[in-house]
């Protein structure tokens, strides 16, 4: 397994904080995962999601949102490792 290093990282702003400040170990193992598939562009520009809250769908649900409330589609992604949910 691949050790994501960062190149770049998204300039703060008075938004909503990065999805990395919010949850660095998750953010870093994703952004690992997406190497370790040939997809080092999109672990980068992971670096720039942010954090808009949690799913209020259902209690308890575990997805987060990288865009305010009502702004997505119906198209949620499921990461996989090893046959684990990760994300």
């Amino acid at each position: 397994m691949s050790t994501f290093v960062p190149s770049r990282r998204a300039e703060p702003d008075p938004g909503a904080p990065l999805l990395i400040e919010v949850f660095p170990q998750a953010t870093e193992a994703v952004a690992t995962i997406l190497v370790d598939m040939n997809e080092p562009e999109l672990a980068t520009s992971l670096l720039g999601q942010r954090f808009h809250g949690r799913c209020d769908c259902v209690p308890g649900c575990r997805f987060v949102l990288t865009a305010p409330a009502g702004s997505s589609g119906s198209q949620m992604l499921w990461l996989e490792s090893a046959g684990d949910v990760v994300g």
